[in-house]
């Protein structure tokens, strides 16, 4: 299956969207680690030419614009940030050198970082496989956020995410071609790489391929490790793509849905209204019964599981609220109605839904 050329067209709406994500965590997840470690790695294997052909952004310069954004807090902390850049392809890793060199020459912060020795940006010209290995101890023995921005789905292979979900404190964030199993999954060359049963995800609806793939993914996760992922889907035309996002702390879970659901409020898992939530709310089915949505289907059962003693904690809610795939705020509203009712109490001015105050 050759590769598309993503570089030779403006980037589309659904690249842009991807690319926000991308963005959005890093801003997230930048300021934590460089505040609370004395090194930091991030790694974009598939990172391209740094920018389309009328000047919008790649993930590389998104990433230097948020370690821009951190100078002061590296300097505060003299925390190291190693930045890895890394593209197969001999022109647009020629292109991806000039403009990331440009980018830190007209940022004379960053260079000063940089000429201090604590920020370094190494940018390679390897296939996925060697550059991974080469950097795959760094990887596993500092915090690091993994970018893999693959056209397909072969780097997603268990060879691969086992060792990504084995480190220590990983945070990393797949692209995939999701629908390419439904159409390839049965070839040899896709079941190589991830052994699915291709007739189960073929029985699901295609726009919810990348939220059961991912479901397929987590079942592959060994259970020492405390990586668990998250799906968001992406559909361009007829065809599903997604980011698998995952992590090995609560917190970076947390971040990486408020960015989600920041990027759709409805449903916080795709770039269109995957569930039709924005036509359910408060309408009748054709049995008469009142249609929910995501959110609301998340309260009720939240409330159900509140009354039965379930969840007993802030704590206990506040991890069932991340693995529902949601973020802190849809409890705490719901928590709140549910004193307002009388049906629980608590002393605080707020039901505290963040991992400092259980």
């Amino acid at each position: 299956m050759s590769s598309r050329n993503l570089h030779e067209k403006p980037f589309t709406e659904e690249t842009n969207t991807k690319l926000s994500i991308f963005e959005g965590y890093a801003k997230e997840w930048l300021p934590v680690f460089v505040m609370s470690n004395k090194k930091v790695c991030i790694c974009d294997f598939f990172a391209g030419t740094g920018y389309d052909v009328v000047g919008v952004p790649g993930s590389p310069i998104r990433i230097l614009q948020q370690i821009c954004g951190q100078i002061g807090n590296i300097f505060q902390r003299k925390t190291f940030v190693h930045v890895i850049f890394n593209e197969l392809d001999r022109q647009k890793y020629n292109s991806l050198c000039e403009k990331c060199n440009d980018f830190c020459e007209k940022n004379p912060e960053l260079q000063r970082a940089i000429q201090a020795n604590l920020v370094k940006m190494d940018i390679i010209n390897d296939n996925f496989e060697k550059a991974f290995e080469n950097n795959l101890y760094e990887i596993q023995n500092s915090p690091a956020l993994v970018y893999l921005d693959q056209n397909g789905v072969k780097y997603l292979s268990e060879q691969y995410l086992t060792q990504l979900v084995n480190s220590e404190k990983i945070d990393f964030l797949y692209f995939v071609s999701s629908s390419y199993y439904l159409r390839f999954g049965t070839t040899e060359e896709f079941q190589k790489n991830i052994a699915f049963d291709i007739e189960k995800l073929k029985n699901i609806d295609y726009k919810r391929c990348h939220i059961e793939l991912v479901k397929e993914l987590n079942l592959k996760i060994p259970s020492t490790s405390r990586v668990r992922l998250y799906p968001f889907t992406i559909k361009k035309n007829t065809n599903i793509y997604g980011i698998v996002f995952g992590a090995s702390h609560p917190l970076g879970v947390e971040k990486f849905l408020r960015v989600a659901w920041k990027k759709n409020p409805v449903n916080g898992l795709a770039n269109f209204d995957i569930d039709d939530d924005e036509l359910k709310s408060g309408q009748l089915d054709l049995f008469g019964h009142i249609e929910r949505t995501k959110i609301e289907k998340f309260q009720m059962d939240l409330e159900n599981k509140v009354k039965t003693k379930v969840l007993k904690t802030n704590k206990d809610v506040y991890f069932h609220t991340l693995m529902q795939g949601h973020i802190p705020e849809h409890s705490q509203e719901c928590l709140k109605k549910m004193k307002q009712k009388g049906i629980i109490s608590y002393s605080t001015r707020t039901p505290y839904m963040n991992l400092s105050r259980f």
